[in-house]
């Protein structure tokens, strides 16, 4: 996604009111007074709310966006809360429909020792999502390969706003953990996952599936 130019950033589109209810339109009335005061609040990210559709809003950090509940999201604070880290991660999958899943090291400060993607990690400033993916995939798991974007997902903290990619590989695969953040790795069917889970495992499957 194309960044978008400052004036367009930091201003509203919001659909017509009799479309949100009362308390809606204060929800986002108050989004846009925060922002509007200091459009460089959070960590320097600008945290903004393009358009209002039902009860959703179309929120932004940075460049990524994702829709919300606005009847979870009261205010411009808890919406940076919400969204957290922008992270990638990378599902890969082999011709048997199998899920290459990794076990998180004991010390990794997120759930350490639960089951989670293949490779997952932060994007550092000014980093292209795919060009991290890939990134990530060669530091944790050994293996560089041309990854494709499957879509996002949004957890609670400490996850927040995730970008998830996939790559289809032979199952010979051959992989070499960093052991200060992976201690195994497996090929694991759908309906034989390891435990514990990592919380947005199965919801990364599910986007998967989806495609």
């Amino acid at each position: 996604m194309a960044p978008l130019p400052i004036k367009q950033q930091i201003s509203f589109q919001q659909v017509a009111a009799p479309k949100l209810s009362a308390s809606q339109l204060a929800i986002v009335e108050k989004w846009q007074e925060e922002i509007h005061q200091d459009p460089e609040l959070y960590n320097g990210k600008k945290i903004f709310c393009r358009e209002v559709v039902g009860n959703k809003a179309m929120v932004y950090v940075g460049d990524y966006a994702t829709r919300m509940a606005l009847d979870e999201i009261q205010s411009a604070e808890q919406m940076s809360i919400g969204i957290g880290i922008v992270w990638c991660g990378v599902l890969l999958i082999n011709q048997d429909k199998e899920l290459l899943l990794s076990k998180r090291s004991q010390q990794v400060r997120i759930e350490p020792g639960a089951w989670f993607l293949s490779s997952a990690g932060g994007i550092e400033p000014g980093e292209d999502p795919q060009q991290a993916a890939a990134r990530e995939l060669q530091e944790e798991l050994g293996v560089q390969i041309k990854v494709t974007y499957l879509g996002s997902l949004v957890g609670k903290p400490p996850y927040g706003l995730g970008m998830l990619y996939t790559a289809s590989v032979a199952k010979d695969l051959e992989v070499i953990l960093d052991p200060l953040e992976l201690t195994e790795w497996g090929w694991f069917s759908r309906l034989q996952l390891p435990q514990p889970q990592a919380v947005l495992l199965q919801d990364a499957i599910g986007l998967l599936d989806s495609k």
